[in-house]
C-alpha cells in the first residue's frame, strides 16, 4: 500500500510537468522543438530516474520529485538483493556506483546452459533499445546508474559468470531465480509505457531462470563426476581441519607469518632434516616453524602432512613419487627407524614408513601419555588447556588427529582407487565393485562422522576456555592465541562444521549421493541405454543418408557381438587371502592371488 501510495502521488507529476533544462540538468533532446533552450523534461519509458543516479537526485527532487521516487525503488531493489542473495556487501554495492551500464554484448566467447545465455540476450536488446520520454515524443537516452539498470547489471554479471560454469551449482540458480521472481511482486513502483518494459523483460528472464533451474534439478551426475566431487570436497574438509588443531587451542604463533595454512603451502615448512619434499621446502618458513614443529601438537599435524598418502590426495603422482623416493632413500640408509619397524614387525599395519617423525599412531599415544602426566612445557597448547580439568579438550584434540589420520588414509590409499576405476569404466566400472564401494563408503561416512563430533567437542571447548571467557571479562591463563590466529581458526572451523554449506556436511551429502548411484539395481538399465546407443549408432551408420554423406572412403561398419548377459571388461580385482574379485561372469569368484 505504501509502494502505491507513493506511485499515486509522484507519477502524475511526471509527465505533464515542464521544467527548465537548467533548473533539473536534464538537457531536452531538441528532435521536437526545434530549439535547443526549449523547456523539458522526461521520464523514462519506465518511469526511472532521468539523471545519472542519486548524485542529481537533490536537485530532481526539487523539481518533480523523480529522485524520491528512484530513491524508493532503489530501497526496494536493495532489499530484495539482500534478501535473496544474502550478502550486506553484495546489497551495499548495489546502492552506489558498482553496478553502472555496460556493454552490449555479450562478453563470453562461449557457453555451457543456453537458457542463461538466451536470459542475458533478453537484458542486452532491453538496455539497447530503452527509450525515454522527451517533451513531446520518444527518443532514446543514456541511462548509466539508475535503479532500474543497477538490476539489470548485477543479473548480467551473474549470467556471465554462470553461462559458461559447467558445474553451476542448484542453490546459486533457486537464489538469483527467488530475487527476480520476488521483484515482480512490486510492478506498481516499476510503471512503463513500453512494450518491452522492465517488468516484461523481468519476466522473460524468470521463465528461462526456471526453465535452467530445472535442468539443474534433473541432472544426472555419473559416478565419476561424484567420486571428483568426494576428493575435492575432502581435501577442503582436511586442510581446514588441520589449519584448526594448528591454531585453535595452541600458542604457535608464528603461525601468523606464514602466508597460506593450506596442505601444499605447509609442505614448504616442515623441517629441512625430514622434509619429504625436499625441492618445495621454503628455507624462510622453515625457519619460521622450526620451533613449532617440535611441539607436541606440531609434531602430529607435521606427520599427518607427511604421509605418502597425504601426497596422493592433495598433489597427485608427481609429488607422490617425489616424496617415495626420499622415503625410499631414508629406508635405506644406516639405522633406519624404518628397517628396524620392518624387521620388528613385518606384518604390522600400524607401522607407517612415510612419517618422518615415525609411526603417527605412536606419535599420538606418546602425545596422550605427555597429556596423562600433565607434561605441558613442550606440549603447544594454550595456557587454558594445560590446566589438569581441561582433559576433555585435549583428548578431543587428539581424537581429531587420529580421525584425520584415518580418513586420509582411507582416502589417499583406498578411494582414489575408486575413483581410477569410475574414470575408466564409469558408472558400469563402479556398480560392479560396488560389493566393496558401499561398505568402505560407510565405513567413510562414519569416520567422517567422527571427526565432525571431535571438532565440534573442541570447538566448544575452544570457545568456553578462550572466546567467552575473554569475552566475560575473566582472567586467562597464558599463553594464548594471538587475535589473528583466533581469526583464522574461526574461519576454518565455520567452513569445517559450522556453516550451512560447510564441507562435512556437503561431504556426506556427495558420499550417500554416490552410494546410491552405484547401487546394482541400476546395472539393467545402465546395460540397457549403452545397448540402445550402440544399435542406434549402428542403424545411423549403415544407413544410405549417412553413407551418402561420408562417401566410399569409410569402412565397412562391422557388427558388434552384444554379450548374452551383463559382461564387464577383462579386468580382474582382488586381493590374496580368498578375497572376492570382479570378473567377466556376472557374479564374484574367490581368487588365490592377482597378479
Amino acid at each position: 500500500m505504501a509502494e502505491a501510495a507513493i506511485a499515486a502521488a509522484v507519477l502524475p507529476a511526471v509527465a505533464p510537468a515542464v521544467v527548465p533544462a537548467a533548473a533539473t540538468g536534464v538537457a531536452c533532446c531538441g528532435c521536437c522543438c526545434g530549439a535547443a533552450a526549449v523547456a523539458g523534461t522526461a521520464a523514462s519509458a519506465d518511469g526511472s530516474n532521468l539523471s545519472a543516479g542519486r548524485s542529481n537526485s537533490g536537485k530532481l527532487k526539487s523539481c518533480l520529485g523523480i529522485g524520491s521516487f528512484a530513491s524508493a525503488q532503489l530501497d526496494i531493489l536493495q532489499g530484495l538483493v539482500f534478501k535473496h542473495l544474502g550478502d550486506p556487501a553484495e546489497a551495499d554495492n548495489f546502492a552506489h556506483d558498482d553496478y553502472t551500464k555496460t556493454s552490449f554484448e555479450r562478453g563470453i566467447p562461449r557457453y555451457e546452459h543456453p537458457h542463461l545465455v538466451a536470459a542475458l540476450d533478453i537484458l542486452l536488446m532491453y538496455q539497447a533499445n530503452r527509450r525515454g520520454r522527451c517533451c513531446l515524443c520518444s527518443c532514446r537516452r543514456s541511462f548509466k546508474h539508475d535503479p532500474r539498470t543497477r538490476f539489470v547489471e548485477l543479473l548480467k554479471r551473474w549470467l556471465r559468470a554462470n553461462a559458461m560454469n559447467p558445474n553451476v551449482g542448484e542453490d546459486e540458480v533457486r537464489r538469483m531465480c527467488g530475487l527476480v521472481r520476488d521483484l515482480m511482486n512490486h510492478s506498481q513502483m516499476f510503471p512503463s509505457r513500453n512494450t518491452r518494459s522492465f517488468m516484461h523483460t523481468t519476466a522473460e528472464v524468470y521463465e528461462h531462470l526456471k526453465m535452467q533451474l530445472r535442468e539443474v534439478l534433473q541432472r544426472d551426475r555419473t559416478c565419476a563426476e561424484l567420486a571428483g566431487r568426494v576428493l575435492i570436497l575432502s581435501r577442503n574438509l582436511i586442510s581446514d581441519a588441520l589449519a584448526y588443531l594448528l591454531l585453535a587451542a595452541t600458542d604457535l604463533h608464528r603461525t601468523d607469518e606464514l602466508p597460506s595454512l593450506e596442505v601444499v603451502s605447509l609442505w614448504q615448512s616442515l623441517p629441512a632434516e625430514s622434509n619429504p619434499l625436499p625441492r618445495r621446502a621454503d628455507v624462510a618458513q622453515q625457519a619460521i616453524m622450526r620451533d613449532a614443529w617440535l611441539t607436541h601438537c606440531g609434531s602430529l599435524i607435521a606427520a599427518l602432512l607427511s604421509m605418502r598418502w597425504a601426497f596422493r590426495l592433495f598433489d597427485g603422482k608427481g609429488a607422490e613419487e617425489e616424496a617415495s623416493a626420499m622415503f625410499a632413500l631414508r629406508d635405506k640408509s644406516p639405522g633406519s627407524r624404518a628397517v628396524k619397524d620392518a624387521e620388528a614387525s613385518p606384518n604390522s599395519h600400524k607401522t607407517d614408513t612415510s612419517s618422518p617423525g615415525g609411526d603417527v599412531l605412536t606419535l599420538i599415544a606418546h602425545v596422550k601419555h605427555e597429556f596423562k602426566k600433565n607434561r605441558f612445557s613442550s606440549s603447544g597448547l594454550a595456557g587454558p588447556f594445560r590446566e589438569p580439568g581441561s582433559n576433555q579438550g585435549r583428548e578431543e584434540y587428539l581424537n581429531a588427529v587420529e580421525a584425520l589420520y584415518d580418513l586420509i588414509y582411507f582416502l589417499g590409499e583406498v578411494f582414489v582407487q575408486f575413483h581410477r576405476i569410475s574414470d575408466g569404466l564409469g558408472d558400469y566400472g563402479m556398480i560392479r565393485v560396488s560389493p566393496w564401494l558401499h561398505p568402505f563408503l560407510d565405513a567413510l561416512i562414519e569416520k567422517v562422522g567422527r571427526l565432525k563430533a571431535s571438532l565440534e567437542g573442541l570447538r566448544e571447548a575452544v570457545d568456553n576456555e578462550l572466546v567467552l571467557a575473554k569475552a566475560k571479562g575473566r582472567k586467562v591463563k597464558k599463553p594464548v592465541p594471538t587475535e589473528y590466529m583466533t581469526g583464522r581458526a574461526h574461519a576454518a572451523i565455520e567452513r569445517v562444521i559450522v556453516s550451512k554449506d560447510c564441507h562435512s556436511t556437503l561431504l556426506l551429502q556427495a558420499l550417500e549421493e554416490l552410494k546410491a548411484r552405484s547401487a546394482p539395481e541400476r546395472l539393467p538399465h545402465v546395460i540397457e541405454g549403452v545397448s540402445n546407443a550402440c544399435k542406434s549408432l549402428q542403424n545411423v551408420l549403415t544407413s544410405q543418408q549417412f553413407r551418402a554423406r561420408v562417401g566410399d572412403a569409410f569402412p565397412p561398419v562391422q557388427s558388434l557381438d552384444a554379450p548374452t548377459g551383463p559382461a564387464a571388461p577383462a579386468a580382474v580385482l582382488g586381493k590374496k587371502g580368498g578375497q572376492k574379485a570382479l570378473t567377466d561372469s556376472a557374479g564374484f569368484v574367490e581368487v588365490e592371488k592377482i597378479d
